[in-house]
């Protein structure tokens, strides 16, 4: 274990050192650009967009580094993992957007560092309401849906420990009974929620960093209330990134729709089979009994005038067993079929 560890740790350093140099690169890019060219101004966004956003999840790592948690996928990506074992969407959901919000606040103040004025010190935490409301929206899913799955674990036993089943990405969208609608029109509306918070930053982030400080303080205060009709949603001056109020609303509702779902009690393909299992062995054993019956009964006497068989007593007799064999014969149908949807 030791020789591993020590094998792991030159990886680990020049992981490190690659980073550092990208963070360092990111720097003297973003300082050395012009942004009155339109063309530079576009890669300088996108540049401020990744070295905040890498630096974000560097300071994850280093948090989890800190713990003990010294690979990636062991250390950030736990965080991404319910109850069950899998892969979380809800959690997902979570950290996606608080890795983002702070994200916004590194930008922030990479702008305010990198301002000709070199106006750090005009920095203070800023947030938009709706951006404050998605991440409580996120956060009330995961703390419901892990009440719901803890809620399950006490009702059904048979649900694996964590632990025992292996997360995939597949999970994401992946519900009981396979593709889950709920998860993926989840996923679509925080992806491009995401995308045009993103869009509303980049342009905050590059008039804080060509403003002077008369323009900043106005920047810094400038919030955007779609309810007040004095509000112009075209000004000169870029709001705080935001997301309308309609679209919380309408994310409300898709996160509604996906913990709602799982309080409404489900089947299980592997479940159903089961059942569908032990009814065939049931149904077999019950038409061997009858074949059994019948063939014990017509070797002592046979149908006819004087016989206490007579022709009607047979004839049900047979119509019960080709019934059973019906009932057999569906049941070995519906098993191949969720077999062969299963597999």
């Amino acid at each position: 274990m030791g020789l591993i560890t020590a094998k792991r740790q030159p990886r680990v350093l020049v992981l490190n050192l690659i980073v550092l140099a990208a963070l360092s690169f990111g720097f003297y890019r973003l300082k050395r650009m012009d942004l009155t060219d339109r063309s530079v101004g576009l890669f300088w966004g996108l540049d401020l967009i990744l070295l905040s956003l890498g630096m974000t999840i560097l300071l994850f790592y280093l948090v989890t580094v800190i713990f003990g948690f010294t690979t990636f996928k062991k250390g950030v990506l736990n965080f991404l993992i319910g109850d069950s074992g899998t892969y979380s969407l809800s959690r997902l959901q979570a950290v996606a957007w608080a890795v983002l919000i702070m994200s916004c606040q590194i930008a922030l103040i990479i702008c305010l560092c990198c301002n000709k004025d070199l106006t750090f010190k005009m920095y203070e935490p800023l947030f938009s309401e709706s951006e404050i409301w998605l991440l409580g929206l996120s956060l009330g899913s995961t703390i419901a849906v892990k009440s719901i799955t803890v809620k399950n674990g006490d009702v059904n036993p048979n649900v694996p420990a964590t632990g025992v089943v292996r997360p995939s990405l597949k999970d994401i969208l992946n519900g009981e009974n396979g593709l889950d609608f709920t998860r993926c029109q989840m996923l679509i509306w925080t992806l491009l929620a995401m995308v045009v918070f993103l869009s509303k930053a980049f342009y905050f982030n590059q008039a804080v960093f060509v403003h002077h400080k008369d323009g900043i303080d106005d920047l810094l205060n400038h919030f955007y209330n779609e309810y007040n009709g004095q509000v112009r949603p075209h000004a000169e001056l870029p709001y705080v990134p935001y997301l309308p109020w309609s679209f919380v609303v309408l994310m409300g509702m898709s996160q509604g729709v996906y913990v709602g779902k799982k309080l409404v009690p489900s089947f299980k393909l592997a479940d159903v089979r089961t059942d569908k299992q032990q009814q065939l062995v049931f149904q077999k054993d019950q038409l061997e009994k009858k074949r059994t019956i019948l063939t014990g009964i017509m070797k002592v006497t046979q149908p006819g005038k004087d016989s206490v068989v007579d022709q009607r007593s047979v004839a049900a007799i047979n119509q019960d067993i080709n019934d059973t064999q019906s009932l057999i014969d569906d049941l070995t149908g519906d098993i191949n079929q969720i077999n062969a949807y299963i597999s």
